[in-house]
């Protein structure tokens, strides 16, 4: 997935067959970790992106990443995708106000810069999701928020 001029702005699995495939590969081999028992707080604010960043690239294939509800990432650079059918959702998965929000916050300049909150093109991102998160960004002093629900 990704747009005509080559960057990419969020990944949402549609398919209720490959849903279905994945939690069943999952619960037969336990592929799918966690980050912990509940999720990955947005504080400190100034080590989020980095830390989402490492849970990802050091989790492996299968890994779920859960942000927690009712918080805000204030992401300064896009969250990158490291491995297979990864994910990375609200712990929960909550269909209301409660679902957490990535916000794009890094430096943009001259109109260049940080526009990309989850980035799923690496080499060996087949099957990764973005599920029931918000993902939200200045533009032009107005802001815009995309609701993902699965």
């Amino acid at each position: 997935m990704g747009c005509s001029d080559g960057s990419h702005f969020f990944f949402v699995c549609t398919s209720s067959t490959t849903k279905t495939r994945l939690s069943r590969l999952n619960n037969e081999f336990g592929r799918a970790r966690r980050a912990d028992a509940d999720c990955e707080p947005a504080d400190p604010a100034n080590t989020v992106t980095d830390r989402l960043n490492n849970l990802l690239k050091n989790g492996g294939d299968g890994y779920v990443l859960r942000l927690c509800p009712n918080q805000r990432y204030l992401i300064q650079a896009p969250v990158l995708f490291a491995h297979n059918n990864q994910e990375i959702s609200t712990a929960g998965y909550p269909t209301d106000d409660s679902r957490a929000v990535l916000s794009v916050s890094g430096p943009v300049n001259n109109g260049e810069g940080h526009t990309t909150a989850v980035d799923g093109t690496c080499g060996s991102c087949i099957g990764v999701k973005l599920r029931y998160v918000q993902v939200c960004f200045f533009v032009f002093r107005i802001y815009f928020c995309f609701v993902i629900i699965f």
